[in-house]
């Protein structure tokens, strides 16, 4: 039961890390990064690139605090429904130890660190974010996001729908509305 201690601690710690990297990138303004790549040493490039695309960065920052803090409450409270007993007291304990822990560990100091040393975090959030921004980040524009319904293994891509006016739902097949020949398929996707 240690171990699942030893992992809570480690999920309210990246949530705190988080909680840092979060408070820093708002700090930070495009200008100061712009002012970072000026400087010798010191490098404003991965900053640069985070600060221009904030919102995906932001969003599984606060994606993974959120997991971190909810994972670890988790396994506190298996500990203790495990020591005390499965009933009503083991929750509230919980509760009550995650509430405290969290606020503190996971927000009051992390983001008191983000404000004092706002660049320094932000550039090291920024260097670490950028690969899992690409494997946990919605995808951009150009890759089909932010949403997009795709139908697999159909030969036709203008069978994958990109934003819908309506949703038809009936017992019998609909009509397609797919273009059906080349120059109706090249009179499409010339508008786009």
């Amino acid at each position: 039961m240690g171990w699942l201690l030893v992992a809570a601690l480690a999920l309210v710690l990246l949530a705190a890390l988080c909680a840092a990297g979060e408070t820093a990138l708002l700090r930070v303004s495009r200008a100061g990064a712009k002012e970072l790549g000026r400087s010798p040493g010191e490098g404003g490039g991965p900053l640069q690139a985070v600060l221009t695309e904030i919102s995906q960065y932001l969003s599984v920052l606060v994606l993974v605090r959120v997991v971190g803090e909810i994972a670890a409450t988790v396994l506190v409270t298996a500990v203790l429904v495990q020591r005390i007993a499965p009933d009503y007291r083991a929750y509230l304990i919980a509760a009550g130890i995650m509430i405290v822990v969290c606020y503190i560990i996971a927000a009051i100091v992390p983001r008191s660190i983000g404000r004092h040393r706002a660049v320094r975090v932000a550039t090291a959030a920024a260097a670490i974010l950028r690969p899992v921004v690409r494997l946990l980040g919605p995808l951009s524009i150009e890759d089909g996001g932010p949403a997009r319904l795709v139908v697999p293994y159909y030969p036709d891509k203008c069978a994958n729908v990109k934003a819908l006016a309506r949703i038809v739902i009936s017992r019998e097949p609909r009509k397609d509305t797919r273009p059906s020949t080349q120059a109706q398929h090249e009179q499409l996707h010339a508008k786009s």
